[in-house]
């Protein structure tokens, strides 16, 4: 055994270890996009560390230890070099992690999964996944400006997918069933919220918190829930008995709601300080008289917050929707009050709130040629778009979901790419040059390549290297690319390892279909 230090941590390790392998052993995480366990090392330096102070950076897969080494894996100067190696990888990477809709979508729902489903018929989990963003999808489908739709590729070919009618389809398809979607509760945690108002943001809030195992108690000046939806909306617009519905399905969370109870009134701070352990504004708009007269900070626009954690000025007190910056899209206050269950719930029970930036990480392509479109819209239905005056019927809307060209990758959360970028604040337009085309998949039974996801990073070209057939490197410099040996398909070259390779990739541009 050889003596090292990492990052100021005496470790005893094997000799002929590489530094990785040192720090994997020792529970260190080092990132690395190209290494595989027994094959030779490449070249991603993504793995990148400091050795006994020197100048130079070295690629930690492929240095092996040294009695007496000392090693920098967490430093400013290595992250800086790992970000720019991203970076680089980045530039050349040919894939939208998410679809413009869902880019633009101020509830950030996975709208191309919630469309894929439609199509292919799985209303019951197309529900499932609306309600991961949007617990008023019946609603919001009726009032909702349809931004989604305006940065939907199909735009120009054909129109829009009609996305907001389609989350109105499968909401309404799951009301009308016997018994309609409730997300499994997590143990009770034994902590009470308070939350004033029952708008969206307030019923938001509610839906992700009673989700989360709180339980959550909802005060509001009106005899009835919904806030501006059931107040200031037209009911021809919104029907009552769709609100009433859809706000029945949280209610049969464990929702408590109390009416006829104003702040200030017949409900205090310090009241509901001894009773809860959290108390959530979410009451709309705030005078800043009555800010003052509660104790609490004024922002330029509204209540004053910790953005990180959405508390305000006073303790265990938050804030979300208009109350903290006035608007009028009710999506907009669904998915604050979405953001801030997350932050409350990570307050009551000291964990980290859910890192924005690793979700909503994406490499966008952006515009795309003639040649790409036309081939984009080749996977897609070719039926003009379907905007019916009332409702879809199921036909219609499996016929409009089909539309979907899928622009968003299927695999982004298991993207490691994706994530290092994110974590490592990557940007991936730093490096700008001529975008490498968008190239179709190759499909290989159930197995798919999709070749401008590719990072080259060698791991399928090991895999298959010794069984027939195989993945090799083509061309050099920046026109290298990953493709079959000579005359070969994909399918030939996967055939015998096909599951070694899915696993391996980094970026899942080979994947499971």
């Amino acid at each position: 055994m050889i003596n090292i230090t990492i990052d100021g941590r005496p470790l005893r390790v094997d000799p002929g270890s590489t530094i990785l392998d040192a720090a994997r052993a020792a529970g260190i995480t080092i990132p690395t996009l190209c290494h595989l366990p027994q094959h030779a090392p490449t070249s991603c330096l993504v793995c990148v560390v400091r050795v006994n102070n020197s100048p130079r950076l070295v690629p930690s897969c492929a240095t092996k230890v040294t009695d007496g080494m000392s090693i920098e894996s967490d430093s400013p100067d290595v992250h800086l070099a790992r970000r720019t190696a991203l970076e680089l990888l980045l530039s050349d990477h040919a894939g939208d992690c998410l679809a413009p809709c869902q880019l633009v979508c101020p509830a950030h729902m996975h709208i191309d999964r919630m469309l894929h489903l439609i199509a292919t018929e799985n209303f019951a989990e197309a529900i499932a996944v609306v309600k991961q963003h949007i617990p008023l999808p019946a609603v919001l489908g009726r009032i909702c400006p349809d931004l989604c739709e305006k940065n939907c590729r199909r735009s120009h070919h054909g129109g829009a997918v009609s996305i907001c009618r389609l989350k109105r389809f499968v909401a309404d398809h799951d009301l009308a069933s016997p018994s309609p979607y409730q997300p499994a509760k997590a143990p009770a945690t034994g902590k009470r919220i308070a939350i004033i108002g029952a708008g969206p943001a307030g019923l938001s809030a509610a839906y992700y918190l009673l989700i989360a195992g709180h339980d959550v108690t909802i005060f509001d000046q009106h005899d009835q829930p919904g806030g501006a939806l059931r107040y200031a909306i037209d009911a021809d617009h919104l029907p009552r008995a769709v609100l009433d519905q859809e706000i029945s399905q949280i209610t049969k969370l464990g929702l408590h709601f109390v009416g006829n109870a104003r702040l200030g009134d017949s409900l205090s701070i310090t009241k509901l300080h001894q009773d809860f352990d959290a108390t959530i504004l979410a009451l709309g708009p705030v005078d800043p008289a009555f800010a003052q007269s509660l104790g609490l900070a004024l922002a330029h626009k509204g209540l004053k917050i910790n953005p990180a954690t959405g508390e305000t000025s006073a303790p265990r007190v938050f804030a979300t929707g208009a109350a903290v910056t006035p608007y009028r899209l009710a999506v907009r206050a669904v998915a604050d009050g979405h953001t801030l269950a997350q932050q409350v719930h990570a307050f009551l029970t000291h964990t980290a709130a859910a890192d924005k930036r690793a979700g909503r990480f994406s490499v966008r392509l952006n515009v795309l040629d003639p040649q790409e479109m036309a081939a984009v819209l080749a996977l897609a239905s070719d039926a003009p778009r379907s905007q019916p005056a009332t409702s879809f019927t199921r036909d219609e809307a499996v016929a409009e979901a089909q539309r979907c060209v899928s622009c968003g990758c299927a695999s982004a959360n298991d993207c490691d790419l994706r994530r290092y970028a994110a974590t490592y604040h990557a940007d991936p337009h730093h490096f700008r040059g001529q975008r490498r085309q968008l190239a179709p998949a190759a499909h290989a039974g159930n197995v798919i390549f999709e070749p401008g996801k590719c990072i080259a990073c060698g791991r399928c070209v090991a895999l298959t290297a010794n069984h027939g057939p195989a993945q090799t490197y083509l061309h050099r410099g920046f026109d290298m690319r990953i493709a079959p040996t000579f005359d070969a398909t994909f399918a030939d070259a996967v055939a015998t390892r096909a599951a070694e390779v899915v696993a391996a990739c980094p970026t899942a541009a080979i994947r499971w279909s």
